[in-house]
């Protein structure tokens, strides 16, 4: 089966979905198919292409605004590509269109995976260039597409709650589980223990609301924060770092709170190792692949319910809080307060968790059951709702 995957970007500006559509596609990979992904360029293409090895990978100029992403380029090189199955990931851009100009054309059957991007906050953001979007092209898009991929049961609502009919599969995000040698009793040498933020710098994420509970709870409880270290890692979208580190800065949290910027590799291997808890206060998430990264090593971390892991809070791998600042301080007043054995065990129920549900090997296995179907396979997948 040969099958073509559409992103608007295969570099780090891709966010989440840099790392889980290459985990994905050499997944599908693996299993005998035929995959080339196909993409956009960008400023950081030419350096992170190296990452996707083992892959074929096409990228191609845009022409025109890059929030459209038209390039004549990609469309001849899919259509040069002939494939039986596309996959599109992420909204809004040129991509879709080439996959529904390749089912007008050749009846190739194409699958989109939102990811999170039909979610209300996400819809609401830029809402009128997203309506614009919609009525000139990505309306249609959407409507011929064979099937659409929600991460999680509140996705597939969004799916829904958006007027799409057609059927559904339910498949999350994965991640790879580290090597033993990585989950070994974490060395103290980093002189305090952590809480790690990893992920885009960007007003969804709850940043600002955290940096404010932090702030309040170092004023109130400033023994619980002794000996504790906030750490907000990723990279900058949207030029809102450096008002953060002000933010940080006017509230005098600065020798606990650091921005090591965007960790990559062997560096954000180091960063999760280091952890003893991971957050993410975000107002939106399709599937965080941070999180399932944090679990697979055995950290347990405090959540958001917009991070549609509602898994971690039954399993006892994750502290539940809202996005705003007097929940994010009751969370981090608990988890400081919290004995070292029972941080332990959450640690040893996320890894659980991520065992049983959450790998890369177990998820590709059911997209490929996905896209048989869409080729007339008469076999109806598991994951697809009723």
């Amino acid at each position: 089966m040969r099958i073509a995957v559409l992103s608007s970007s295969i570099s780090r500006l891709a966010g989440g979905l840099f790392f889980s559509v290459r985990a994905l596609s050499n997944g599908i990979a693996t299993r005998g198919s035929e995959v080339s992904v196909f993409s956009l360029k960008d400023c950081h293409s030419e350096e992170d292409i190296k990452e996707w090895a083992g892959l074929n990978v096409s990228t191609s100029p845009v022409c025109g605004p890059r929030a459209i992403g038209f390039s004549p380029e990609l469309a001849t090189s899919v259509r040069q590509f002939a494939p039986d199955v596309l996959h599109v990931h992420g909204l809004w851009q040129y991509t879709s269109c080439v996959a529904h100009q390749e089912f007008r054309k050749r009846k190739a059957p194409y699958v989109m995976s939102p990811r999170g991007m039909l979610d209300p906050w996400a819809v609401g953001n830029s809402s009128f260039k997203k309506k614009v979007a919609a009525f000139l092209y990505e309306s249609r898009n959407l409507k011929s597409a064979a099937c659409m991929h929600a991460l999680n049961l509140s996705e597939a609502q969004s799916i829904r709650d958006y007027g799409l009919k057609q059927p559904v599969c339910v498949l999350p995000n994965g991640v790879d589980l580290p090597s033993d040698e990585l989950l070994l009793p974490r060395e103290d040498v980093w002189g305090k223990k952590r809480i790690v933020f990893i992920g885009r710098i960007h007003p969804k994420k709850g940043i600002h609301e955290m940096l404010n509970a932090w702030a309040r709870a170092s004023k109130e409880f400033p023994s619980l924060i002794d000996g504790w270290e906030l750490v907000v890692a990723g990279w900058d979208d949207g030029g809102h770092l450096e008002g953060l580190k002000e933010h940080a800065t006017d509230l005098s949290i600065v020798d606990s709170v650091s921005f090591p910027g965007a960790v990559y590799g062997d560096e954000k291997v180091q960063l999760l190792r280091s952890a003893d808890w991971f957050i993410l206060p975000s107002h939106s998430e399709g599937m965080p692949m941070a999180v399932l990264e944090a679990w697979s090593y055995g950290i347990p971390a405090v959540l958001t319910p917009a991070c549609n892991l509602p898994e971690g809070f039954s399993a006892g791998a994750a502290i539940s809080v809202d996005p705003a600042v007097g929940s994010i301080f009751e969370g981090f007043l608990e988890l400081l307060e919290l004995p070292d054995s029972e941080r332990l065990a959450m640690g040893a129920s996320a890894r659980a968790l991520v065992e049983d549900q959450f790998t890369w090997s177990q998820i590709a296995r059911e997209m490929q059951t996905v896209y048989e179907w869409m080729r007339g396979g008469s076999v109806v997948p598991s994951c697809m709702l009723d």
